[in-house]
């Protein structure tokens, strides 16, 4: 949550008289706790990951300033914890590639270039970087560590490096080097395409491609919106551009969400929003009305079946929060988003204990940093909860009215996500440009 501003903290202190634990703003039912992490002196930086089946955990703890360490344990097991030495301190994620291996990536705060080291059971197995980002996608059909390498010279363009490393065994995977020319467009799959931005890992190009020419009227035809397979020079969907002022400004914010082949986000007139990989734009509906939240807290991550887990904290101090002149418990609602029906299932309420928040969901477990108050990075707990996600409920569940916003979701037996009921949405609207990129 950002810092309060002079206003919001008038606002603060106005309702410092009025109770936060009324009878009905009760605790909520926690899911169950499996593990629980504590750490002194040093702390656990934000970046962790589960295991795809919740069942590992890898993170890192840090003084911030001359060391870190990368730890990997069995959830609820500390025996079978290992301890790594990590050479950075500004570690940007974690990733399991599988039950054994994980990637760590960093990003230097000033070159903004990142870095990335696999570690195995033993220690480290590969370096890969310095590099613009890193991703995970797919080279012919191949799993595979993707980095791309932006590079401005002058007097001699733009340069875009991408490289591919089998995700199995680490080894070279392939290559591909592509040169802006003075326009700023890149030669490539039988064309010249300016580079907008990337999906699949950085394994697909998206670009504004120059439109032919038309013999018969002696025109060059409108550019076209296209996606093209990077290593293999393919182009995979092309379209035409109908309104070329539309198109860029819905680009500029997919390059906001570079590798993103789905995402949330809130307009500008604060509606929760889903792009998703058709490029098409639908509204969502939360389970109490979104505008209790803050929308600085907005978060979210990829999930099994292309779609996404988002979290949302509520604003204490919300519009009707200060109309009834009572602040609002400061609960971190998590939800389960189906993509192809843009409906939005909560599936848990936390209590952050007036903290900010990171989290990471893997199968049915759900890893919580409450984090430092004071500084923005860190915190010296995280706990892991089982919600029940993957127990069938006995009986198909009632349509119900949503949570109000003093009251937790039920956590005790909660829907599959994949299957879970939730609240319809309006119809989604095409972006700008057609469908021929990666929603962000």
């Amino acid at each position: 949550m950002p810092t309060p501003t002079l206003p919001r903290i008038a606002t603060l202190v106005a309702l410092v008289g009025f109770d936060l634990a009324s009878p009905a703003l009760a605790d909520p039912p926690a899911p169950r706790i499996v593990d629980q992490l504590h750490i002194d002196g040093d702390f656990i930086d934000d970046p962790f990951a589960l295991s795809s089946d919740g069942s590992r955990l890898a993170w890192i703890t840090t003084d911030g300033a001359t060391r870190s360490q990368l730890h990997v344990a069995v959830v609820g097991d500390k025996k079978s914890e290992k301890t790594f030495a990590y050479s950075s301190i500004t570690p940007e994620r974690v990733e399991f590639l599988d039950d054994d291996r994980v990637l760590v990536v960093e990003r230097d705060p000033e070159s903004r270039l990142v870095r990335a080291e696999v570690f195995g059971p033993r220690g480290g197995l590969g370096k890969f970087g310095p590099a613009s980002e890193v991703g995970l996608g797919n080279v012919g059909n191949v799993p595979a560590i993707v980095t791309w390498w932006k590079v401005s010279a002058q007097g001699k363009g733009t340069s875009h490096t991408f490289t591919a490393w089998r995700r199995d065994n680490l080894k070279p995977l392939a290559k591909k080097v592509l040169v802006e020319n003075s326009e700023g467009r890149v030669a490539f799959a039988g064309s010249l395409y300016k580079p907008l931005y990337f999906l699949d890992g950085y394994a697909t190009l998206v670009g504004q491609k120059e439109g032919g020419y038309d013999k018969v009227h002696d025109i060059r035809k409108p550019e076209v919106a296209a996606k093209a397979d990077i290593f293999s020079a393919k182009l995979l969907e092309e379209k035409e551009i109908k309104d070329v002022v539309e198109y860029a400004t819905f680009t500029g914010l997919r390059a906001k969400h570079n590798d993103e082949s789905n995402f949330c986000r809130f307009s500008d007139d604060r509606e929760l929003q889903l792009v998703d990989s058709a490029d098409a734009m639908a509204p969502l509906k939360t389970a109490i009305p979104v505008n209790k939240y803050d929308a600085e807290t907005l978060s979210y991550r990829p999930a099994p079946g292309g779609n996404l887990t988002v979290a949302l904290t509520i604003d204490p101090v919300n519009a009707e929060a200060v109309k009834a002149q009572k602040a609002d418990k400061d609960w971190l609602d998590v939800y389960h988003l189906d993509v192809k029906s843009r409906a939005l299932t909560q599936v848990a309420r936390f209590d952050p204990e007036k903290r900010p928040t990171a989290w990471y969901l893997g199968g049915s477990r759900f890893a919580l940093l409450r984090k430092h108050k004071t500084m923005g990075r860190g915190g010296a707990d995280l706990v892991v909860y089982d919600l029940g996600l993957d127990k069938k409920p006995e009986a198909a569940p009632k349509a119900a009215s949503a949570p109000p916003a003093d009251k937790p979701a039920e956590a005790a037996a909660p829907t599959p996500p994949a299957s879970a009921p939730g609240p319809a949405t309006a119809a989604a609207k095409p972006a700008p440009g057609g469908k021929a990129k990666k929603s962000k």
